[in-house]
């Protein structure tokens, strides 16, 4: 709808008149926003670009009027959307939305029926993420939640190590673990 228009009028004596004028039509402003995932208790760093002004708002009453907002110390209740609307420098608004996730710190726990004997199955229990990574003695790795370690020996003995994440969030824990031998016998 841009360009030059003209109006002509024409009176009752068949006199015509004639004026243009242009009219420049403003695009809104393109606006890129980023959608952050992070911990409890990371910055929540929001980024928009597109104009010259800048309004946020977002859950628990947030407001800011600049273009890259930091929210400091993020809690679980500050998950969810953001909108901002942004005005060009020939005064257009667009908005757009920066979609928030804040995930809880991971709590990891770790049960096992340590003690136990050799040639028994050692039970490793993990608690408290999403995704498991195991690491123990004798070069032990495991990524399932609930690892068995079958005919045990000796070796097994040791330090056992749980990192756990949920999301981008991660947390680890050890536990150590006893192996019994089994009796001496002997026969007289």
């Amino acid at each position: 709808s841009a360009g030059t228009y003209s109006f002509s009028v024409t009176d009752n004596n068949g006199c015509v008149n004639t004026a243009t004028t242009s009219v420049v039509v403003n695009p809104l402003p393109v606006i890129v926003v980023n959608n952050p995932a992070v911990c409890i208790g990371d910055n929540i760093n929001l980024s928009s670009n597109g104009g010259v002004s800048y309004d946020w708002s977002g859950p628990l009453g947030f407001t800011d009027n600049t273009q890259n907002p930091i929210i400091n110390n993020a809690t679980l209740g500050m998950s969810g959307q953001y909108t901002v609307t942004v005005t060009s420098a020939q005064g257009c608004s667009n908005t757009a939305v920066a979609n928030v996730t804040v995930h809880p710190i991971p709590n990891p726990g770790i049960n096992s029926n340590s003690p136990v004997c050799v040639n028994g199955t050692l039970n490793l229990n993990g608690s408290g993420g999403v995704v498991y990574n195991w690491s123990g003695p004798n070069g032990f790795t495991s990524n399932q939640q609930n690892p068995n370690i079958n005919n045990v020996g000796l070796p097994a003995a040791g330090v056992y190590s749980l990192l756990v994440s949920s999301g981008t969030c991660t947390a680890s824990t050890t536990a150590t673990v006893i192996i019994n031998p089994l009796p001496q016998m002997a026969f007289t």
